[in-house]
């Protein structure tokens, strides 16, 4: 293969992540014909050891054809992942981006790239990915297969396509919302937790390129051209990451196959997988480590806070409700940004923050993970006078 596609790492400051990322990008098959670009993300207060740490492991990273390394002056993860993006896309017209906790497969860049060259001109294909669920795809003849949904976890894009990819408005989650044919059609054949997802971003409480992807290839009818068998790892699911929760549902055995991946010209997409991802993505159990739970309640019992209000209706309150049975907390209510009159979940009146801190309520209990800093943000400007409960990783 000639003129291969860059590497982008973006990182901040997990060392040991980032160090086991770059050695398994380096044990890859053409890494050194490859050029590396790592994008460093400045220090927060506080993390300026760390950070310098990092920078320092940068400057001996070597084993590709380049290694070109951004220090960022100002902090900012969103700026370093779509700067980085943008730029690389600018100069080279396609990218492989992967932040510091994806671990590759040793043929990870060979199919990234093969894949890169024969579906750039595919109209309805916006990226290609390395990552794929524990699914049963071994009967199928050819090494690729096109998704509906999108995957981040070390994701191929090309200029002219990736520019598509912009944020989700209220009009646009509402259409979705009060469409029952759009709803089903979501759940069904890309996964339930979208919906909740798309939400967040209209609302602001995420910002993030997977969520943006997954609604336009939703709308627009595109596809993600993914591996038969995963040739990606992701090591973040450990609470070491902004958006990623405790868990291990997304772990899987890496594909060993390096070169000469089976790719037909024109790949079509089956119902039969689609569902089968929508499937492994409907929220359950695994979502979420029991940890996380006992964490918010160990924070609860120490503060002796039994009046509560619970902030989110997704899976990780149903986990909460099944636990707090063995607790005496005096849940209130259970709060939603889009809750309208007259509503209940899970028998709980369902009112919205600014509803609850009217009503005197001053214990919020924040059951997101990938949302939980933004919403905590939101509600200390309703109001600076509550107690807001959410997941910590330092007690």
């Amino acid at each position: 293969m000639k003129n291969l596609a860059p590497i982008m790492v973006s990182t901040y400051s997990r060392l040991n992540h980032l160090k086991a990322t770059i050695q398994a990008l380096q044990n890859n098959n053409h890494a050194v014909d490859t050029p590396l670009y790592i994008f460093s993300d400045a220090a927060k207060p506080g993390d300026e050891e760390a950070i310098a740490k990092v920078r320092s492991y940068l400057t001996t990273i070597k084993g590709f054809k380049s290694v070109t390394i951004i220090e960022r002056k100002t902090n900012g993860r969103v700026q370093n992942n779509r700067q980085g993006i943008a730029q690389l896309l600018k100069q080279y017209g396609r990218v492989i981006f992967i932040e510091d906790d994806i671990f590759t497969a040793p043929g990870f860049i060979t199919f990234m790239n093969q894949t890169l060259d024969l579906y750039q001109d595919s109209p309805d294909i916006l990226s290609v990915s390395g990552y794929i669920p524990e699914l049963d795809t071994d009967s199928h003849h050819v090494d690729a297969l096109l998704l509906k949904r999108f995957s981040g976890w070390g994701v191929g894009f090309w200029s002219g396509k990736y520019e598509q990819i912009k944020a989700i408005s209220l009009d646009d989650f509402e259409k979705i919302k009060n469409s029952k044919e759009q709803t089903k059609r979501l759940n069904e054949q890309f996964g339930e937790d979208l919906f909740n997802r798309f939400r967040a971003e209209a609302l602001g409480h995420l910002d993030g390129v997977d969520t943006r992807a997954c609604y336009l290839q939703f709308v627009k009818n595109m596809y993600s051209v993914h591996p038969k068998r995963s040739l990606v790892q992701n090591t973040g699911n450990d609470g070491s990451g902004v958006h990623s929760s405790i868990n291990d549902k997304y772990e899987v055995k890496l594909w060993d196959k390096t070169e000469n991946f089976v790719l037909p010209a024109k790949l079509n997409s089956t119902a039969i997988i689609d569902n089968k991802v929508a499937s492994f993505f409907r929220p359950d159990h695994r979502d979420l480590n029991p940890m996380v739970i006992t964490n918010i309640i160990e924070q609860l019992n120490h503060k002796g806070i039994k009046d509560i209000c619970l902030w989110g209706t997704d899976i990780m309150t149903d986990l909460f409700l099944q636990e707090a049975t063995n607790y005496s907390f005096n849940i209130r209510c259970i709060m939603d940004s889009w809750a309208e009159t007259q509503q209940t979940h899970r028998g709980y009146p369902l009112i919205t923050p600014s509803q609850a801190i009217q009503q005197g309520e001053d214990n919020f209990v924040i059951l997101s993970f990938a949302s939980r800093l933004k919403m905590k943000s939101i509600a200390k400007k309703l109001s600076p006078n509550i107690t807001i409960i959410i997941y910590e990783d330092k007690l």
